[in-house]
C-alpha cells in the first residue's frame, strides 16, 4: 500500500498572489526557514530573504567550484605519481590507481569507484544514443567522483600506519599535496577539517539550502585560503575577480531583497 505524503498546511493568514507564486514554487516548509517573528502575517519578507540566499549562493559558486576541482585534480596527480602504473598491479576497467588491483583505496572508496564506473557505463550506453560511446578514460572517472570522495582521502584512515595493508598517503605526500600551506598548519587533521567544512558548504549551496547564517566574508576567505594551499595564482585570481561580487551582496544584506518583495506583494494587492 502506498504511503500518503504528509503535506505541510498553508498558514491561515492570507497570501497575496505574489507570495502564493513563491509558495507554490518553494513550498511553505522551505519558506518558513526564512521567516522572522516580526513578519507577523506577511510572507513577502521571507521571499526576500530567500532571494538574498540565492544571490549569496550564486556569488559563492565560483570559489566553491575551484576549491573542489583543484583538490580533485591535484590529489589525483599527487597520488598517481606515488602509485604509477605497473609495480605489480593490474587494473579492473581503467588504468589508474583509482581502479588498481590490488586496490590502493579502502573498501568504501572502492565502492564509490565502482558506482562511478557504472554511472558512466549507463550514460555511455543509454537507449536512443546515436553517437558512438565515449571511451571510459581515467579523466572521465576522476570527474565523475564526487567531492566527498576526495575529501575522504584526507581522512585519518589514509594515515593509519598500524593497519597492515592500509594505504598510507599521509603524512608522506602532505608537502607535495599542499605545498603552500604554512608548515605549522600543514597537518592532515587541519586540512581535512577545512575541506570537510568546504564540502558541507558546497553541498548546502548547490542544493539550494539556507546558507545565510554561515556564508560570511571570513568563511569565503577560508575557502580562498584552502585554494591557495594548492595554487596561489588560482586563489589570487578568485580574490581579484570573484570576491568583490560576494562582498557587495553580503554587505548590502537581505534588506534590498525584502523591500523589493514587499513592494511586489503590495503591487499585487492594489
Amino acid at each position: 500500500m502506498l504511503q500518503t505524503a504528509t503535506v505541510t498546511p498553508a498558514p491561515s493568514s492570507p497570501w497575496t498572489p505574489f507570495e502564493a507564486s513563491y509558495r507554490a514554487a518553494l513550498s511553505v516548509e522551505r519558506l518558513r526557514k526564512f521567516r522572522k517573528d516580526r513578519d507577523k502575517q506577511a510572507w513577502g519578507p521571507a521571499v526576500g530573504r530567500y532571494l538574498f540566499n540565492v544571490e549569496l549562493a550564486g556569488a559563492l559558486y565560483p570559489v566553491l567550484n575551484w576549491a573542489e576541482v583543484s583538490l580533485r585534480n591535484h590529489l589525483h596527480a599527487i597520488i598517481g605519481d606515488a602509485y604509477p602504473p605497473g609495480a605489480g598491479r593490474s587494473y579492473n576497467r581503467v588504468v589508474s590507481w583509482l581502479d588498481a588491483v590490488p586496490p590502493i583505496v579502502l573498501p568504501p572508496e572502492q565502492r564509490k569507484v565502482l558506482q562511478a564506473i557504472g554511472d558512466l557505463d549507463r550514460r555511455r550506453h543509454a537507449p536512443g544514443r546515436n553517437a558512438a560511446p565515449k571511451p571510459l578514460t581515467e579523466g572521465r572517472l576522476v570527474a565523475e567522483l564526487c567531492f566527498g570522495f576526495w575529501t575522504r582521502l584526507l581522512d585519518g584512515v589514509y594515515a593509519d600506519w598500524r593497519t597492515p595493508g592500509s594505504p598510507q598517503f599521509w603524512p608522506r605526500l602532505m608537502d607535495r599535496a599542499f605545498p603552500h600551506c604554512p608548515g605549522p598548519r600543514r597537518t592532515r587533521k587541519d586540512i581535512h577539517t577545512r575541506y570537510t567544512q568546504i564540502k558541507d558548504l558546497r553541498n548546502r549551496t548547490f542544493h539550494h539550502e539556507r546558507i545565510v547564517h554561515q556564508a560570511t566574508l571570513a568563511l569565503y576567505d577560508d575557502v580562498l585560503e584552502a585554494v591557495h594551499w594548492i595554487d596561489p595564482a588560482l586563489a589570487e585570481g578568485l580574490r581579484e575577480r570573484e570576491r568583490p561580487r560576494f562582498e557587495v551582496i553580503w554587505e548590502r544584506g537581505p534588506q534590498p531583497f525584502v523591500e523589493w518583495a514587499a513592494d511586489r506583494a503590495a503591487l499585487h494587492l492594489a
